[in-house]
């Protein structure tokens, strides 16, 4: 008995410290022009997202009931925009409620590149990503994507933080999807750190802290990455060794 009331008393300590967390977290990115909406979240004791949408059954991370009224996470609106929370007083009353997964609708304020598990290890761990000072957030290993896609690898897949509202030629989208990098934009969102996905907190690669919250253009930064990848693929593996040869 004791013993349960003890492991009792540190949940809720533990709680309302990721609460606390994801509520400072939301009001740090609504002070910069990030549109947040707050979604459902990982409950340990269920081992799924929860929500407040009334007869929800989805178990996976999605929007949750919103100020204007309930979204559904099969088909989450286009116009989120209309959902974001628009003042520090919105974010301290939702998260004063539960622990809430702070979720950015992209297309308004920022575009997301959204890089595959391997294509994501082998950009971030050569530098070239860190370099452009991009902010860039790492999903829990397989996790997978927001929009409940899974991951190819043991990796994590990446998220990376644009500019909004760039065209983009044909070619290159073509080329993107070739290499299964998705865009996240108009109609789409996106989790943001610290928010826990399947009980593992998502985490900053670059925080946008060290990029002075400056992003890049869309564009640019999809051209960057689709060159990256195609000098990894041109370089020749290691020659072997002649221990290994014989």
């Amino acid at each position: 008995m004791a013993v349960d009331i003890v492991r009792r008393a540190r949940q809720g300590v533990n709680r309302r410290y990721e609460r606390l967390a994801l509520l400072h977290a939301a009001r740090a990115y609504l002070r910069h022009g990030w549109p947040i909406i707050p979604g459902a979240w990982w409950s340990p004791q269920e081992y799924r997202h929860v929500c407040d949408i009334p007869g929800c059954r989805s178990g996976g991370l999605h929007p949750g009931a919103l100020d204007t009224g309930p979204v559904s996470p099969l088909t989450p609106p286009s116009n989120l925009a209309d959902y974001a929370l628009t003042s520090e007083q919105d974010i301290r009353t939702r998260w004063g409620l539960h622990p809430y997964s702070v979720l950015m609708p992209t297309g308004i304020t920022c575009d997301v590149i959204e890089l595959p598990s391997s294509t994501a290890h082998q950009i971030w761990a050569e530098g070239s990503i860190a370099a452009l000072h991009a902010p860039a957030a790492q999903l829990p290993a397989s996790a997978g994507s927001c929009a409940d896609t899974k991951s190819s690898g043991d990796d994590a897949v990446m998220f990376v933080i644009t500019q909004t509202g760039e065209t983009i030629p044909s070619d290159t989208l073509d080329e993107l999807a070739r290499n299964r990098i998705v865009l996240h934009r108009n109609g789409s969102w996106v989790p943001l750190p610290p928010t826990s996905i399947g009980g593992r907190p998502m985490r900053w690669l670059l925080k946008p802290q060290q990029c002075g919250w400056q992003l890049l253009p869309l564009a640019q930064l999809a051209q960057h990455i689709l060159r990256r990848i195609a000098q990894l693929r041109s370089v020749p593996p290691p020659a072997e060794s002649p221990d290994k040869a014989a």
